[in-house]
């Protein structure tokens, strides 16, 4: 004979009522959820494999409903086997959404089924849970089949929550600190946005947040966590922003070492700002978009924006091996900061900034040829190491130049050749900076032989072909003339000259060739 396994049947459904009063408080609760005591407490099927068994139904009522009538189970499940017991853990959850402290406990009739936190019950005000601000419990419950007839429903058809407001002195150890756990929640409005909230805090504890690479630059710059430490016991309550431009209440970043702002961050919270100790914040950066900008990732900081300006935070960029250990995301370069005031923030790039401080000419005047030389005081006064390359103008026209290299903070000089071809007066600049005027004189040597061409040699008289030999000539043929024999008859071959003539000429050149070496020579010897 077969026989089959029948089961037997636990359904409960929450009665939506409380006795709870409370202040109003921010609902962080994602997705729907059953509410009661004015939305201050929240109660919604738990994550994981046994958050199955609890749904809402079309009055978004909680039902726990281990059955075959449970929509949200296979078609072939039964329910519980009869004269069996058993627990089931995280089955729903509990959240209380106020800013203040409160106990939550279950009401319900039966003996067959108890609801657990913890593996401890929270049936009666006696075996309540205390809860802070935005915290959760999950509850499980155990059965007991034994002696129920198959197909019998386990419990009531009803449990109720109830939550009241805890008083400080009743949830206070024996040390009079707050006994709460601290939980957090983290809300993504937007992949630009997040807000993260605690509850919980104690004085010098520190809560950390994962913020899921918030974008502030796309994908490029990333705020993937924050780890906030208070002062004394509290909440937590921010809202970041990032943002690849300025933000208008803090504008464009000005530094004082010329960094180049890759991205904003603003944060407003919801808290006495003395109440925070500190804030560390982890970054994130694609490094194939550094590579492409030929940055640095050493050259990687943080500015904040304070009354009087931005100011400089120390930053530390995590190395491969610790970010390994970490479990962070090898393809990124992962770097954090910390500080103690908030405000609006740049994520920025280090940057090498030259400037010339001083630059001079070795003369002031040269002769054309001869040249000189410049010198300047070249510093690079930004928080990056580079090069440069510093150019000697003559009136605005490139002349010269040559490259530079210095670290962060460091300064050289340098000297350049200005060697003018032509005559005149130049602007001499070094890198737009004004190095004095130039003066390039006619050179020597062109100016005497210049002297020397137009000069009129002394007592070359004959054979010269200058002014003088015209007139020296003219009275020589008079008294010839005159004295001639004949009586003026021509002289014959009027075109040639004796051996006479011929002497006279070569004593004319020797006088000259003497008269213009002595010419030449007379710069020389000055």
């Amino acid at each position: 004979m077969s026989t089959r396994r029948r089961s037997a049947i636990l359904a409960l459904l929450l009665l939506a009522a409380a006795s709870l009063a409370l202040t109003t408080g921010a609902t962080v609760i994602d997705g729907p959820a059953d509410t009661v005591a004015g939305d201050r407490v929240a109660i919604q099927p738990a994550d994981g494999p046994n958050g199955e068994y609890a749904y809402l139904d079309e009055d978004d009522e909680i039902v726990v409903d281990i059955s075959a009538t449970n929509p949200n189970l296979p078609a072939d499940f039964e329910g519980v086997n009869p004269d069996s017991t058993g627990t089931i853990e995280d089955v729903f959850t509990i959240t209380y959404t106020t800013d203040r402290y409160a106990h939550v406990w279950i009401e319900h009739d039966g003996d067959d089924v108890t609801f657990l936190v913890d593996g401890e019950p929270i049936e009666g005000e006696a075996n309540n849970a205390t809860l802070a601000q935005n915290e959760s419990v999950a509850v499980g419950l155990a059965f007991d089949t034994t002696g129920n007839s198959v197909d019998a429903q386990l419990g009531a058809d009803e449990f109720s929550i109830h939550a009241e407001v805890a008083e400080p002195e009743a949830v206070a150890d024996a040390t009079g600190s707050v006994a709460s756990p601290t939980t957090t929640t983290v809300r993504s409005p937007n992949e630009s946005a997040r807000v993260f909230e605690a509850t919980g805090v104690d004085a010098g504890e520190s809560v950390a947040f994962d913020l899921d690479r918030m974008a502030l630059a796309g994908t490029n710059v990333t705020l993937d966590g924050v780890t906030v430490t208070r002062t004394r016991a509290g909440a937590v309550d921010f809202e970041a922003t990032g943002s690849p431009t300025p933000f208008a209440e803090a504008g464009e970043l000005d530094a004082p070492a010329g960094a180049a702002a890759n991205a904003y961050l603003s944060l407003s919270y919801d808290l006495d700002p003395d109440a925070v100790e500190s804030a560390t914040f982890r970054f994130s950066v694609d490094p194939e978009d550094l590579e492409d900008r030929g940055i640095d990732p050493e050259d990687l900081t943080l500015y904040r924006r304070a009354a009087d300006g931005w100011t400089e935070k120390n930053v530390t960029v995590i190395d491969p091996e610790t970010a390994d250990a970490e479990g962070l995301d090898g393809d990124r370069v992962h770097f954090e900061a910390t500080t103690e005031n908030l405000s609006v923030f740049a994520v920025a790039t280090h940057r090498p900034r030259f400037q010339v401080r001083d630059a001079h000419l070795a003369d002031d005047v040269v002769a054309a040829g001869d040249g000189t030389t410049v010198n300047a005081t070249v510093a690079n006064t930004g928080g990056a190491d580079g090069e440069r390359t510093m150019r000697v103008t003559l009136d605005g026209e490139v002349h010269a130049s040559t490259t530079v290299r210095l670290e962060s903070r460091d300064e050289t000089t340098v000297s350049l050749p200005v060697a003018p071809e032509d005559a005149g007066v130049y602007q001499v600049n070094v890198d737009g900076r004004s190095a004095g005027t130039l003066a390039v004189e006619a050179a020597a040597d062109g100016d005497a032989e210049d002297a020397a061409g137009t000069a009129d040699p002394a007592g070359t008289g004959d054979g010269g072909g200058g002014e003088g030999i015209s007139e020296s000539g003219g009275e020589a043929g008079a008294d010839e003339t005159t004295d001639a024999p004949g009586g003026g008859a021509p002289v014959d071959e009027p075109g040639g000259f004796g051996l006479s003539g011929a002497f006279g000429l070569i004593a004319g050149l020797v006088v000259t060739l003497a008269a213009l070496a002595l010419a030449r020579r007379v710069p020389q010897a000055r």
